[in-house]
């Protein structure tokens, strides 16, 4: 007579056998350190966008305070001079 496959007979010794559960708890471990290496990476770029968009914004400002002379279209010169500093200047290049 045939014998049926039995799939509890197969797996039972499984569960019993200990070898290789380490690669199971490292695999897991791994996947959750990657993704704090990854959170923590993208945290510091976006604080570092944070400080280079600031230092943008306040060497804009520094611009358009400059080109306050007092005069009837000071402000009108003021906001050309922010905005020309904004767009053709970056962070990097341009310092405070």
């Amino acid at each position: 007579m045939r014998e049926v496959f039995k799939p509890a007979s197969f797996f039972s010794p499984l569960g019993r056998d200990e070898r290789g559960t380490i690669l199971v708890q490292f695999t897991i471990s791994l996947i959750a350190i990657l993704g704090f290496i990854g959170l923590a990476l993208d945290g510091a770029r976006v604080f570092l966008l944070h400080n280079d968009l600031q230092d943008l914004a306040d060497a804009a400002a520094r611009a358009g305070a400059a080109s306050l002379d007092g005069t009837a279209n000071a402000l009108t010169n003021a906001d050309a001079a922010a905005r020309s500093l904004s767009v053709n200047c970056s962070s990097r290049i341009c310092g405070p």
